[in-house]
């Protein structure tokens, strides 16, 4: 099978940032970069065509309805927005009408960002 080389796009979409973490990196060098990447994050993604939220939520959604078949209000339910980001998630939950979701990330310039989309209601910040 052969592989396919993701760098020349990941370059192009989010520059230098992504040769910049090795598994070698620590945590934080990787709080870093998106401590700095933070304010351009969801324009990057989006030019990249990201679209990784939407489907994540309703195949959550689904399961939860099929699970819970309704015997428990979606505002009932916790959820932990791990890795939050800039809250693209959340937002995408929140059209589903999950009300009770929490933010956490490694990232304080992240959850800045997702702290103004006013859709969690706790935000926690993932000490190193």
């Amino acid at each position: 099978m052969a592989s396919r080389d993701h760098k020349p796009a990941y370059l192009k979409y989010y520059g230098e940032r992504s040769t910049v973490l090795t598994e070698k990196s620590t945590d934080d060098d990787v709080r870093r970069v998106y401590d700095e990447w933070a304010g351009e994050y969801d324009k990057d993604l989006n030019s990249a065509g990201y679209a990784c939220p939407k489907p994540m939520v309703e195949f959550l959604d689904n399961a939860i309805h099929e699970v819970f078949q309704g015997k428990i209000a979606k505002g009932d339910i916790r959820i932990m927005d791990a890795g939050a980001g800039t809250g693209l998630v959340g937002i995408e939950l929140h059209k589903h009408d999950y009300s009770n979701v929490d933010a956490l990330d490694i990232s304080q310039e992240m959850l800045n960002e997702a702290k103004k989309t006013n859709v969690y209601s706790k935000i926690h910040l993932r000490p190193l």
